[in-house]
């Protein structure tokens, strides 16, 4: 691990600049953060120092006060309290917190040191996996235009039912919607609320039990990444029966089989993407804000929205260029917002 000499004046590398300018967006925009304020930052050992430097700067000049916290790793998010809840003094911090940035490589949003810390008011913000690249990208930008754009293209999900996805690959589900995301996802959240940067994501929950057809998978699957053969999967009565696919279907299904939880097989959620600036990585955290991409989110739909598919966990999947209609309204198609 290389140290900064702080003797040293100025930066050790240009990149900090702009880290430090998107971290600004962060405290500024995003937390609102108000002179005096207490704000817990949380990390862990395997993220960019300089990233969370960073933010600890950027709330520093807003003449708040930061508290630092850097933790092991957490072994998921999802599972029972002694893989995914953080260290006591954690939990401390998050509660006295007027502010909190989340910013290790695993969520922390679904622990009960969150959920005290929300019901006594702290405003949360939740960045899993953020690599310094995807911190400047996607975080530099107008995030109340972002939410504009966010809300309309959500309006569809929350007030449609009836959904019929397809792609170019041989994608051809139907299913309908009926849960909706609990908050408002805007990348602002007000007290005793919690959010996740970046923003820029418009979803819903599948009604357990009526998607059927087929989904091929094309972009990436959590835990693989970025595919190499696309993944064929035949949905029957909303649950996986059959997959099919090169190198990486074997992965699939050893995977899958390892929860022993038969609702990680049901598509639990849809989303499509609104942030400008997110790009295709293999990363669902900026996979899933891409434009013109959607996910499908197999697994767990109750925590996030509400839904009536509780599982031990969710896996996010990729499709590239999808053509997603909700009530004969064309949502994406060809790489592009239609609404």
């Amino acid at each position: 691990m290389q140290f900064r000499n702080y003797l040293q004046p100025g930066f050790t590398n240009l990149r900090e600049i702009d880290l430090i300018e998107a971290a600004k967006v962060v405290v500024d925009e995003c937390l609102k953060v108000q002179p005096g304020e207490n704000v817990a930052i949380v990390t862990d050992t395997m993220q960019s120092w300089r990233l969370v430097e960073s933010v600890a700067m950027a709330v520093n000049l807003a003449k708040a006060e930061y508290t630092l916290i850097c933790t092991k790793p957490r072994k998921s998010m999802y599972g029972p309290k002694e893989i995914t809840e953080p260290p006591a003094p954690v939990a401390g911090a998050l509660k006295k917190a007027d502010a909190a940035f989340l910013v290790g490589t695993t969520g922390l949003v679904f622990t009960s040191a969150v959920q005290e810390a929300l019901d006594n008011g702290t405003r949360l913000l939740s960045s899993p996996g953020m690599s310094e690249d995807n911190f400047v990208r996607c975080v530099m930008i107008d995030h109340e235009e972002l939410w504009e754009t966010t809300k309309r293209v959500q309006s569809f999900f929350t007030n449609g039912r009836h959904c019929k996805l397809t792609s170019p690959q041989g994608t051809d589900l139907k299913f309908e919607i009926a849960f909706h995301p609990l908050g408002d996802r805007s990348g602002i959240p007000k007290p005793g609320t919690f959010d996740f940067l970046p923003a820029g994501i418009a979803s819903a929950g599948f009604k357990k039990g009526t998607a059927s057809g087929t989904i091929v998978i094309d972009g990436s699957f959590s835990r693989i990444g970025v595919l190499r053969e696309p993944l064929v999967l035949t949905v029957q009565n909303g649950t996986i029966v059959k997959s099919e696919g090169g190198f990486e279907v074997r992965e699939f299904r050893d995977m899958m089989d390892m929860f022993g939880d038969p609702n990680m097989y049901n598509p639990g959620i849809i989303t499509t993407g609104t942030n400008p600036n997110a790009k295709f990585t293999g990363v669902p955290n900026e996979d899933e804000r891409v434009i013109g991409m959607c996910s499908i989110m197999f697994g767990d739909n109750a925590k996030l929205h509400g839904g009536d598919n509780p599982a031990v966990m969710y896996l996010v999947s990729m499709l590239t260029t999808p053509r997603l209609v909700i009530d004969g309204q064309i949502i994406v198609e060809n790489g592009m917002l239609k609404v």
